[in-house]
């Protein structure tokens, strides 16, 4: 890529700064059942580079991925969403993720985002950071719209702190804080009115 030089009057004479581009950013990337489908939105930053490769990836397990889509788009369209829609998903969990590459080959992923393939329930993806200090923010994928409550527990099953929510069908991001736990080791558990419910571990810092 060419590099973008800067040239600046100072009382010292004329001189010139070599601007090193930004890199790609994904601003956001999400996702969302809809019916037997899912559909991915994205949008990405990519002024820095005249053109951009975008790889749709998933995964059964979260950590083998495979290309379900890829498109290369210029700068300009880089200002404007994308979406796609996997009309195939696999069954139970499906992980995405997103690979950009510039015209340098640099690449850049997103964060991973969980859809579930089923008529109903849900499941807790991951608690992130664990160890956590003071916040933590839960995924949780869902098959349906329902309401959802979390629970904080010692491991003796004391309820510590509860909360209700709603979450969509689709990936749910939901803020934990548990900046007022003493340091040890404690379990979130979902539960939705229908009597399901799973348990996650953490530890508090």
């Amino acid at each position: 890529m060419k590099k973008i030089y800067l040239i600046l009057f100072t009382s010292l004479g004329l001189f010139s700064l070599a601007a090193h581009a930004q890199p790609v950013t994904v601003e956001y990337f999400k996702g969302y059942k809809q019916s037997n489908t899912h559909l991915l939105n994205w949008k990405v930053t990519c002024a820095s580079s005249p053109s951009l490769t975008m790889e749709l990836e998933r995964s059964a397990d979260g950590k083998n991925f495979e290309s379900v889509n890829t498109q290369t788009e210029t700068a300009l369209r880089c200002l404007q969403p994308f979406s796609f829609t996997d009309g195939s998903p696999l069954p139970a969990i499906n992980y995405y993720r997103l690979k950009s590459v510039d015209v340098d080959g640099k690449l850049t992923y997103s964060t991973t985002v969980a859809l579930l393939n089923k008529e109903k329930g849900f499941e807790i993806v991951s608690l992130t950071p664990n160890p956590v200090r003071t916040a933590a923010m839960l995924s949780v994928t869902s098959a349906t719209k329902s309401i959802f409550e979390i629970v904080v527990s010692d491991l003796s099953g004391k309820q510590l702190n509860k909360q209700r929510v709603t979450l969509i069908a689709g990936n749910n991001l939901l803020p934990i804080n548990v900046k007022n736990l003493p340091a040890g080791t404690y379990q979130v558990i979902g539960l939705t009115g229908d009597g399901i419910s799973k348990t996650l571990r953490f530890v508090k810092q």
